[in-house]
């Protein structure tokens, strides 16, 4: 089965449009959650490209001794609909495919601007990485450039689910710029 490890990065929220300029691709995305557990779908639908897909997911994440699955399923329009009532935490997303070489080698950034109503309410870059490995090999500029919180590693806090509730999304933004600002 997959691990999935990953680092995130708290972006400026006001940089949507620096992102959207060097992004390889883009999405907008629904993502619900089913009942307490870490069952989530995803409707995910390509933007910016003549013709645009949707692509529907089921995922089923599991913190297991010392490493996190992630199982992802393709899933049916119709099954998405259906789970989508079911859904008990609800939330809208842009993400932005950010593509860089560095040493000969290509990584791929995710960078999510949640949303409610239209406006963007937190910015968080994420980062795929091999098990084991604690840090990117680097940061992209752009992404260096806007980022104004790192989280520990595998901090809860920070999850999709988490900032899926506005509220707590944004007192944690707040927190984090207090910490910043008391900091600087």
């Amino acid at each position: 089965m997959p691990t999935e490890n990953e680092r995130k990065f708290v972006i400026d929220v006001a940089s949507e449009n620096k992102f959207s300029d060097r992004a390889s691709s883009g999405f907008t995305i629904r993502q619900g959650y089913l009942d307490h557990s870490s069952v989530r779908i995803r409707e995910k639908v390509e933007f910016g490209k003549k013709k645009s897909k949707t692509l529907y997911e089921f995922c089923y994440k599991c913190q297991t001794h010392e490493r996190l699955i992630e199982i992802e399923q393709p899933l049916s329009e119709r099954d998405f609909n259906d789970l989508w009532l079911l859904a008990t935490i609800k939330l809208e997303k842009t993400r932005y495919n950010i593509e860089e070489k560095h040493k000969g080698k290509d990584y791929l950034w995710e960078i999510d601007f949640f949303k409610t109503k239209g406006e963007t309410y937190f910015a968080l870059a994420e980062h795929e990485m091999p098990e084991g490995q604690e840090n990117p090999d680097f940061i992209p500029e752009i992404i260096a450039k806007h980022l104004i919180y790192t989280p520990a590693a595998n901090d809860g806090r920070f999850t999709s689910k988490r900032l899926g509730n506005i509220s707590y999304a944004t007192k944690l933004l707040e927190s984090v710029n207090e910490l910043i600002s008391t900091t600087a």
